[in-house]
């Protein structure tokens, strides 16, 4: 196994409680349905409590499940946070927990492009090889989140129309 196969196992792992999360939702929304008759009439029929009883078995089972999966998991980020602790660079540490402990891909082209500055790959020099080492990785490598991308654009969306405003007035007074 290597070792992006080990530390991605944590990210499938994760997926897998995440999905085994809806079931047991499912399930329990299985468990509160109940039909009633407001017409008054009566009804004459026997309610099937197997079919509640196996759903309320099968919620069970879903959760045991969920709970096993839940401390794997735990156990498997703390061995995969010991071995990222004994990385020496601090950066590459930052973007190794972002991506391998926090499941956070949306940043990683942020952080990957800061470490490659950090490593002087910065300058129209290396613009071809950022490029290639960045260009697969989601998000933004100007910006953390997009939240901070649409922020900046509209400081500088202001500032661009108080400018073009100052040139036309000062332009009407000549």
């Amino acid at each position: 196994m290597t070792a992006t196969e080990y530390l991605g196992q944590a990210y499938r792992l994760d997926q897998r409680i995440n999905s085994k999360l809806q079931q047991v939702e499912s399930l329990r929304s299985l468990t509160r349905k109940v039909t009633a008759s407001y017409d008054g009439e009566t009804v004459f029929h026997t309610r099937n409590v197997t079919s509640l009883e196996d759903t309320i078995f099968r919620l069970m089972e879903a959760e045991e499940e969920l709970n096993r999966q839940i401390d794997e998991l735990v156990v498997l980020k703390m061995d995969i946070s010991r071995m990222i602790n004994r990385v020496r660079n601090e950066s590459l540490r930052l973007i190794l927990e972002k991506r391998y402990l926090c499941f956070l891909d949306s940043e990683m082209k942020y952080f990957c492009r800061s470490w490659l500055m950090q490593l002087g790959m910065g300058g129209a020099d290396f613009k071809a090889t950022r490029a290639a080492l960045l260009n697969h990785l989601q998000g933004y490598a100007a910006f953390r989140t997009a939240d901070r991308m649409a922020a900046h654009r509209s400081r500088y969306a202001g500032l661009r129309k108080l400018r073009k405003e100052s040139e036309e007035s000062n332009h009407e007074e000549n």
